[in-house]
């Protein structure tokens, strides 16, 4: 793995900070802090580019001095409750190119609670047409699923289903730009390095998730 679990955090640090903070070792990819209630739960994940940065990162920040605190860094061993928060996650397609997560929030709000809306953007700032929303519990997040499918959304019919994708990477400077209902701040800033290779002559009816499941043999 990549990414390390970095806890003792002061209750005041932003994922900015904290991604700054482990840059010394690294290339981060992301920085991402838990919140419970609108307040920071003083721990977070950070993903770097390669697996030896993240290594560097438990050898070398382990106990260093952020924010006036000793910081604690270890190797990422939070699976199950990433695969709890992907339950509550869904992924909404087909979006106009002006939808913001300020439009994604407001509609999935019907709904249920959400903690935080995100539309992917490319690196020249632009919606890739499509976002994920993360719901406080999983019911809500199936309630989206069946309730909002097919509704227009500034002149434009959605789609939403469940988000397959734990910790979704982002390629090629792919970016979250999001926000929260309580308060919880996060980013994401990828940078090119990932290898591609295009895939033509594909069915009409192949699915990305089809796509994808082939490429892993």
């Amino acid at each position: 793995e990549n990414r390390v679990y970095v806890s003792n955090l002061p209750w005041d640090v932003t994922w900015q900070q904290l991604k700054d903070h482990m840059k010394s070792v690294g290339g981060v990819i992301y920085a991402d802090l838990f919140t419970e209630g609108g307040r920071s739960k003083g721990c977070g994940l950070v993903s770097f580019k390669s697996r030896e940065e993240a290594k560097r990162a438990v050898i070398e920040l382990h106990d260093s001095d952020l924010g006036g605190r000793k910081i604690i860094v270890r190797e990422d061993r939070v699976d199950q409750l990433e695969g709890q928060a992907k339950d509550c996650r869904v992924y909404i397609g087909n979006l106009s190119w002006d939808v913001t997560w300020k439009d994604l929030k407001d509609l999935c709000r019907t709904v249920g609670e959400v903690k935080r809306a995100d539309v992917v953007e490319d690196s020249q700032g632009n919606s890739r047409g499509y976002g994920i929303v993360e719901f406080a519990t999983a019911a809500e997040a199936q309630a989206a699923v069946e309730t909002l499918t097919g509704q227009e959304l500034r002149g434009r019919s959605i789609f939403v289903r469940e988000d397959r994708e734990v910790g979704r990477p982002l390629h090629n400077q792919d970016a979250w730009r999001g926000s929260s209902s309580n308060g919880y701040d996060y980013g994401y800033d990828y940078d090119e390095g990932s290898t591609k290779v295009f895939v033509g002559n594909l069915p009409y009816t192949v699915s990305w998730q089809e796509l994808k499941d082939s490429m892993r043999q």
